[in-house]
């Protein structure tokens, strides 16, 4: 299976569709795994023309919260079971000591912790790399490692490795992925992994090319034909919605600026959008991670709406609308509920 579409919404589109019908074809059956029932296609190229295309318009799969805190945990080097699970707490069933958790990429990526790398920083070997020369095919990032296969763990890395070729002056990148949850992993892994894309090509000066996403056996699982059928009934999305470009030059000092900021956001160190001092493209996502830390406190959670002013890119918006809605809707919920004690 190969698609080639613009945006997020466009290729979920045709992976549920394709994978809904095999359950239907399946009887509602099909594979069992550890994590249950499911269908897949085996050998799928997703490709997205326009990766700042990044997240879905959609209610039911317009999330940013929760693969925007995935990528910060991954780009601050941490295996923290703490960390993660404040934005997923899905990750509590991966961790072998519930501390840590074993397969995190984030070890992998930077080279520090016990949890991968050897020692070696990949991210700033690939943008050496590819400053050196820039026909490299050398330029790859592993995150797959024997040692994995080693014992039966809990989770191992889905993502076995990222490369990034310049051609024609843009950077491409290719990702390939032994396993993938269509439904939960597939929106996160392309949000996170093309936001990784577009910071190496800011760093090393060039435009953003075209991302590709190879999977070994892309799976939905039967309890989320219904979520993936809601996603479907929404209808036909624009596609003109991406996110707003990477400021030009090197991101990197912003990024670990941008993470500090993330981290007290997270302790609670940091709760008014006007101490947020970065620039307008960081800050913005600063002040998204703000508004899902409120999202979390009793009081702060009824005032989301103050935080509108202080997201300058329109596209964000909406996250923030949807976010107030659900917790609007979850609050009913259980004034309903207390009304029938």
């Amino acid at each position: 299976m190969h698609i080639k579409k613009p945006t997020l919404d466009d290729l979920l589109r045709e992976v549920y569709a394709r994978l809904l019908g095999s359950i239907d074809s399946a009887g509602g059956r099909g594979l069992t795994w550890s994590r249950g029932e499911g269908v897949e296609e085996v050998g799928v190229l997703l490709e997205l023309t326009n990766p700042r295309a990044r997240l879905s318009a959609t209610e039911t799969r317009g999330r940013i919260f929760s693969p925007l805190g995935e990528l910060c945990w991954y780009l601050s080097g941490s295996d923290q079971l703490e960390h993660i699970t404040y934005y997923l707490p899905v990750y509590k069933n991966e961790s072998e000591d519930k501390k840590t958790v074993r397969g995190a990429y984030g070890p992998r990526f930077r080279g520090n912790g016990a949890g991968g790398g050897h020692g070696v920083n990949q991210l700033e070997k690939v943008i050496e790399r590819l400053k050196g020369k820039a026909t490299t095919k050398r330029a790859v990032i592993v995150l797959l490692e024997p040692r994995d296969f080693e014992q039966d763990y809990k989770e191992i890395p889905c993502t076995v490795s990222l490369q990034f070729l310049i051609r024609n002056e843009r950077l491409h990148m290719i990702t390939s992925m032994r396993s993938n949850d269509a439904y939960f992993g597939l929106p996160h892994d392309i949000f996170c992994f093309t936001m990784i894309q577009e910071l190496i090509a800011r760093s090393i000066g060039v435009k953003l090319g075209g991302y590709k996403h190879f999977v070994g056996s892309l799976h939905l699982y039967n309890d989320k034909k219904a979520d993936a059928e809601r996603y479907l009934a929404e209808g036909w999305q624009s596609t003109a919605h991406s996110m707003p470009s990477m400021p030009m030059g090197c991101q990197m000092s912003g990024v670990a600026d941008f993470l500090g900021i993330e981290q007290k956001i997270r302790s609670g160190e940091l709760t008014q959008p006007e101490d947020i001092k970065l620039n307008t493209y960081w800050k913005d996502l600063a002040v998204l991670l703000m508004a899902y830390a409120w999202s979390k406190d009793r009081i702060k959670k009824n005032k989301l709406d103050e935080l509108s002013s202080h997201i300058n890119a329109n596209a964000y918006k909406q996250y923030l609308r949807i976010k107030i809605k659900n917790n609007n809707n979850l609050i009913k919920e259980k004034s309903k509920q207390l009304s029938l004690l």
